[in-house]
């Protein structure tokens, strides 16, 4: 394999339990010349004391305030970059990668091409650990909408492919790219960050390619259970998909989702009963406000 000065981006926050099976999969890689950037989000830096303390060799950036995800990574990716960087890794902390995971996507790294983002197949991971099942392969992102949804596949059809999304949870990158459309949107902090970047590679003539030879398994909290993160969850999703509209001047767009948003109001107050309780409708309601309003970054919203 053509040498290559490969980065592995790590955002951190409050996330010490996910560090040690993440670290343990990347310092087990059949590719293991690269190096690993890091910020902690979290107010004590606890997640980059563990890092440090189980991994010596991480470059951890000093940062005094929760940047979000977005911003975490663009910070990283510059450092990377600006040190020599030729393609970064992307991957949230609750993540654990099979063991030949970057060298199968480094296989069909071309920056030659007009390839600039290569994914892995995602798999859910439990607290009994690996699981088979697929939480995404191929994702399809529909621009008009701003939403993304799974397109159904069968084992035969489990081989390389173009697609027009990655998840934002495992994906190299490549520095050209970056050069010309950067990265993440600041003002999102979390969430809808992968819409906004597949959306300026499909205007820049860019490609995605996703390949099952590559594989992670993505140890998110899937709990219904779990109500204060849906209230956060959604809450950015709603502003940053507003935000999307608004940024690349969507009007007809926001004006078809805004009406739709309105007419499905009790479909949406039970659905969020279902999902947690009221408030998480006047949650999901808000997010749509503020990005209307123009809030952007991290909201000073107390989600109970």
């Amino acid at each position: 394999m053509e040498a290559v000065k490969l980065a592995v981006l790590l955002v951190l926050f409050n996330d010490k339990e996910h560090i040690p099976r993440l670290i343990s999969s990347l310092s087990n890689q059949t590719f293991s010349s690269f190096k690993v950037y890091a910020v902690d989000n979290s107010p004590d830096n606890s997640s980059a004391k563990l890092l440090k303390k189980i991994y010596p060799k991480a470059i951890i950036l000093e940062n005094n305030e929760n940047l979000g995800y977005a911003s975490g990574n663009n910070r990283l990716a510059k450092k990377a970059f600006s040190e020599g960087a030729d393609v970064v890794f992307i991957a949230n902390t609750d993540i654990e990668l099979e063991k030949s995971c970057l060298e199968s996507l480094l296989q069909y790294r071309n920056p030659n091409t007009k390839v600039m983002a290569i994914g892995p197949i995602i798999y859910y991971g439990y607290t009994n650990g690996r699981s088979d099942e697929i939480q995404s392969f191929i994702m399809n992102a529909n621009f008009k909408t701003a939403t993304v949804k799974p397109v159904p596949t069968n084992n035969s059809e489990f081989s390389e492919k173009k697609v027009n999304f990655l998840q934002g949870c495992a994906f190299l990158y490549e520095k050209k790219a970056y050069d010309k459309i950067g990265l993440f949107p600041d003002e999102n902090f979390l969430y809808g960050e992968e819409l906004d970047l597949a959306y300026r590679f499909s205007i820049n003539s860019f490609e995605m390619l996703l390949t099952p030879r590559a594989k992670v398994w993505h140890y998110h909290d899937w709990g219904i259970l779990n109500h204060s993160k849906h209230k956060t969850q959604y809450y950015y999703m709603l502003r940053n998909r507003v935000l999307f509209f608004k940024r690349y001047r969507k009007h007809t767009d926001l004006a078809r989702f805004l009406i739709m948003q309105i007419l499905y109001l009790p479909v949406k107050i039970n659905w969020a009963r279902r999902i947690a309780d009221i408030k998480l409708a006047k949650y999901y309601y808000l997010g749509i406000y503020h990005g209307l309003v123009g809030k952007t970054g991290k909201t000073t919203i107390k989600f109970h």
